[in-house]
Parts: C-alpha cells; sequence; structure tokens
C-alpha cells in the first residue's frame, strides 16, 4: 500500500498510517454494533418501535464496519473491487439514511407529539431501497 501511494508523494508512510487509523475506528465501530445488537437481542428490546430503529441503524453499521475492514483486503479480480465499491456506497449511505429516519421521528414524537410507529415500513423502504 505505502509503494503505491500518490496522496503523499513525499511521505510514503502517512498512507499505512492513514490506512491504520481507518482500519482501528472500523474495528472498535464494528463491536460496538454487534455490541448493541446483541443488548437489544438479549433483553428483547426489539419489541420497541424505537429500539427496532436503532437495531435497523445497528444492522447498517455493522455492514458499513465491515465494508470498511474489507477494503484491506486488496482484491484479486475486478469483480471483488466492485463489490467492496458497492458495498461502501451502500452501506454508508444506508447509515447516513438511517440517521435522518431517526431524526425525523424524534422531531415528529419530541416537538410535534404525534405517534410514527405506522412509519415503520417507509423508514425501512428509505434506509434499505433508496441506496439501492
Amino acid at each position: 500500500m505505502a509503494g503505491n501511494c500518490t496522496l503523499f508523494t513525499e511521505n510514503q508512510h502517512y498512507c499505512k498510517v492513514i490506512s491504520n487509523v481507518k482500519l482501528t475506528v472500523a474495528s472498535f465501530s464494528l463491536i460496538a454494533s454487534l455490541f448493541i445488537i446483541f443488548v437489544i437481542w438479549l433483553f428483547r428490546k426489539y419489541k420497541y418501535f424505537v429500539q427496532r430503529l436503532i437495531l435497523a441503524l445497528s444492522v447498517a453499521a455493522f455492514l458499513d464496519s465491515l465494508s470498511y475492514l474489507l477494503t484491506g483486503v486488496p482484491p484479486d479480480d475486478s469483480s471483488l473491487c466492485d463489490f467492496q465499491a458497492w458495498l461502501l456506497s451502500f452501506m454508508g449511505f444506508s447509515v447516513l439514511l438511517w440517521v435522518c429516519c431517526i431524526t425525523f421521528n424524534l422531531y415528529w414524537n419530541a416537538i410535534k407529539g404525534v405517534k410514527t410507529d405506522q412509519f415503520e415500513k417507509y423508514y425501512h423502504l428509505v434506509s434499505w431501497g433508496v441506496p439501492l
């Protein structure tokens, strides 16, 4: 990786440092996402709408972290590289949309005092369907 870095031509080791930081942060995110998923499953909090939103965000964050960890694996062929690029784009956008849906939900619940449980299927359609 450091030999073909075009970002820092004079200091090639900077690319290795950035790559290591990216992999470390992705690893922490992966562990944290798994922990949240496990706790929601363990205490059966998925019965509650808001917890299901957090669960969906955690699943998206887990897959996003996994996609960042996969970028450390150099692809042998172009199809794996294409899949890595697609997964990074899809999951990154999905995490963003889940955060937007949860923010939208909080706004309607806290500010407007409106129950939004009926929007759950639309949240899934937007957060998984739009990136697809």
